[in-house]
């Protein structure tokens, strides 16, 4: 597997492949709107990366970059190729690509770890292969609970990411919680 990967500015032509694997493999409640993942790339703030194996479109991240940390919003592997390595393989082009980042994302907390079937549990435990690990905090949008995971597992920078999570109305402060692990 060799795979060539191409950072997506606003006007790039491949973002018609990333509105339709974002449409098919994200459900429409955790989608942002698109123009705003496009406009989001005119900005150092974020990044857009495809990547192709020959002419097939592997999959894409969507990362959101501050100085200590990155968040990943969005990592989708074309269905066509998935169970192949690439999702792996897409993860260690983003740690390369931002080495010495603390990469931070938030899954739903699975119901059932040992479940083989629930998306969450499988979710979880793909990115447990690649090194990642639920960091003991977890966080809250529209009622849902995440965890927040990790390439630095437990030595995790909450002051980092404290900047990529939703902010309470009346303190100004990132709302996540510790949690025993």
């Amino acid at each position: 597997m060799e795979l060539k990967s191409v950072k997506l500015k606003p006007w790039s032509k491949e973002f018609r492949h990333v509105k339709r694997l974002l449409k098919s493999q994200i459900p429409p409640d955790e989608r942002l709107p698109f123009v705003e993942l496009r406009l989001g790339t005119c900005r150092k703030k974020a990044d857009c990366t495809c990547f192709y194996d020959q002419d097939t479109l592997a999959g894409f991240y969507y990362v959101l970059i501050k100085e200590k940390a990155v968040f990943l919003l969005y990592l989708v592997v074309n269905p066509a190729v998935q169970s192949r390595g690439y999702g792996t393989a897409i993860l260690r082009e983003l740690e390369k690509k931002y080495p010495g980042k603390q990469i931070d994302l938030h899954i739903e907390i699975p119901k059932d770890l040992c479940s083989l079937e629930e998306q969450a549990a499988k979710r979880y435990r793909f990115y447990e292969r690649a090194g990642f690990r639920y960091t003991g905090w977890t966080t809250e949008d529209d009622g849902v609970k995440y965890w927040i995971v990790s390439n630095c597992g437990t030595g995790f920078d909450t002051q980092a990411h404290s900047a990529f999570l939703i902010k309470d109305r009346k303190t100004g402060k990132a709302i996540f919680n510790h949690e025993q692990a």
